[in-house]
This record gives structure tokens, C-alpha cells and sequence, in this order.
């Protein structure tokens, strides 16, 4: 079977249960241990989730030896996924813990979206920029922080977010919610797309992409955020669940490319996985633009 990105019919694979192979259960516990002792103390939550995913995603991930792209091999469907992130993600989120965003401008504190925002402001201009769409929003910094940057200008959001607690935070914040899943029937254009940390939760690539070029303006643009799986990724004890695709530079401007896209920017951020996991937290000072990082970073243009 040939890479769903470039083609080439060279792979390898791994299990999908943090990268471990299925051996005996004492050499499995003896190599969780590490992770285990850094997760529970970081949140219960956490680990509970990655439990969770391990009874819907299992089997095998296949990685190209010549683009580095990864994809699960039989992934769930998508009644599954639903089920997937309300056990892991939605139940454990209340009305209540979104009350803390309302209105109270963190979005101008957020280094991440401020860094992301960079990232269109100097590769495109953003005066030409009046709708925007944000994919599996949350609590939508990003589009946030576009429209105080065009706050003379005025500019229209709309989200795609599961979770119900953001509905009162969305009406407050005047950003219109179009569905809860990716894609859905909608005649409405945009100028720019945002999406951070979703690409790698669909199943079909290809599909996926194709979407989004319909509903961008000519010239649209959209900017992506990923893992980057290229640096140390498959050695590590990574909690990867419940990744559906796995990117390196390389393959996600070739999804971009073969699917009418331009890419005007591509680059790797933050920490590598290497220090991740030698206890190294990221935070604004070394989430910089690094060769190793565990973040790629990308915007591309829809050809005309």
C-alpha cells in the first residue's frame, strides 16, 4: 500500500500503544513507569484519557521512509471518535470552567496564538482578512486576538467546536458557532482558516483538505499547527492518542501542494520531543522557532 501523501510504497510500522510493542506485561509496565510517574502527578485527567483512547485506537501506524508521514492503519470510524472524545474530553469539561474566559481578554497574554499570529501578519497582510473560521476553536485565542488586531476595521468569526460550555463564551464574545463537527452544510466563505492541533485528529486527509479549499476565498489562507513527528518521536513514550495522521514538514506541505495549495510559510517551534521528555515544560521563552521542535507551523494559499 502506498504513502497517502507522496506515493511511495517504502514503509515501516509500529504498534499504536505509545509507540510499544506488544510484549509481556511485566516489560510493558516496566517501560510505562517513566510515563506513568510524570502523568498522574500532572493530572489525573490525563492518564485517564490516555486509557480511554487505547481501548478505541490500537493496531498499527505506518510511517513513509521517504515523506515521514504516519497514519493509523484502521482507524476508528467516526461514531467511535464521537464516543472517543466525549468519555476523554467533553465530560470532564463544564459550563462552568469556561466562565473563567469570559470576557476577560486572556487572548492578549496567550504566546501561542501571539506567536501564530506572527506568523500570518508577516507573511500575508491581514487588511484583507474580514471573515474567519477556526476549526476545533475551544476557546478561539487565535481569532480573538486577529480581531483586536483589526478592531478598526471589524472582522466576522465562526467556530467549529464540540463542546457545548462555549456556547455562552461564543455569544459574548461575538463569535458565531456553525456546527460541532468538520465539515457541515454551510454556504458561508472566509478569507482565512485557523486550525491548531485538529489536522491531526481527521481521518481523511485528502477529503479533509479539499474541504476547507471550498470554503476559502480566492487567495484564502489557512495556518496550521501540528506535532511534528519527524525528531525522536517514534523512540519516546510519546501520548499520542488520539492522533489519526502524524506530520513532518515535509508531508504536510506535500498534502497542502497536491491539493492546490501554496505554502508561504513552514517551520518547526517549541522544545523537542527529547527534552519533553526528559521533564523540559515549554513555555514562551523556548517555544521559539527551533530545527527539532515539537511543533510544526505552517500557512499556505489556495491557488486560484
Amino acid at each position: 500500500m502506498s504513502c497517502i501523501i507522496c506515493g511511495n510504497e517504502n514503509y515501516r510500522e509500529v504498534v499504536y500503544n505509545n509507540h510499544l510493542n506488544k510484549k509481556s506485561a511485566k516489560v510493558i509496565v516496566k517501560k510505562l513507569l517513566p510515563y506513568i510517574e510524570w502523568a498522574v502527578p500532572r493530572s489525573f485527567a490525563n492518564y485517564k484519557k490516555l486509557a480511554i483512547g487505547r481501548k478505541y485506537f490500537n493496531g498499527k501506524i505506518r510511517i513513509c521512509e521517504k515523506c515521514g508521514h504516519g497514519y493509523l492503519v484502521n482507524p476508528p470510524d467516526s461514531e467511535r471518535l464521537i464516543k472517543y472524545y466525549k468519555k476523554a474530553y467533553w465530560t470532564h469539561r463544564s459550563d462552568v470552567q469556561s466562565d473563567k474566559y469570559q470576557k476577560n481578554q486572556n487572548f492578549l497574554n496567550d504566546y501561542r496564538a501571539k506567536q501564530q499570529l506572527d506568523i500570518l501578519k508577516n507573511n500575508c497582510s491581514i487588511s484583507t482578512i474580514n471573515s474567519v473560521l477556526e476549526i476545533g476553536a475551544g476557546s478561539a485565542y487565535a481569532s480573538l486576538l486577529l480581531k483586536h488586531f483589526k478592531k478598526e476595521e471589524g472582522i466576522d468569526l465562526y467556530v467549529y467546536e464540540p463542546g457545548t460550555q462555549w456556547e455562552n463564551y461564543y455569544e459574548e464574545n461575538e463569535i458565531n458557532k456553525i456546527g460541532d463537527y468538520f465539515p457541515s452544510e454551510t454556504n458561508l466563505k472566509f478569507d482565512y482558516i485557523h486550525t491548531s492541533h485538529w489536522l491531526e485528529h481527521t481521518n481523511d486527509l485528502d477529503e479533509t483538505i479539499q474541504h476547507i479549499k471550498k470554503l476559502l476565498n480566492s487567495n484564502g489562507k489557512i495556518f496550521v499547527e501540528v506535532p511534528n513527528e519527524e525528531f525522536h518521536y517514534w523512540n519516546l513514550q510519546i501520548e499520542d492518542t488520539p492522533h489519526l495522521q502524524f506530520f513532518t514538514k515535509q508531508s504536510l506541505k506535500l498534502a497542502f501542494e497536491k491539493n492546490g495549495f501554496s505554502s508561504l510559510f513552514l517551520g518547526t517551534y517549541g522544545i523537542s520531543y527529547l527534552e519533553r521528555s526528559n521533564g523540559l515544560n515549554p513555555n514562551e521563552e523556548n517555544s521559539i522557532e527551533s530545527p527539532e521542535g515539537f511543533w510544526i507551523r505552517a500557512l499556505f494559499e489556495k491557488e486560484s
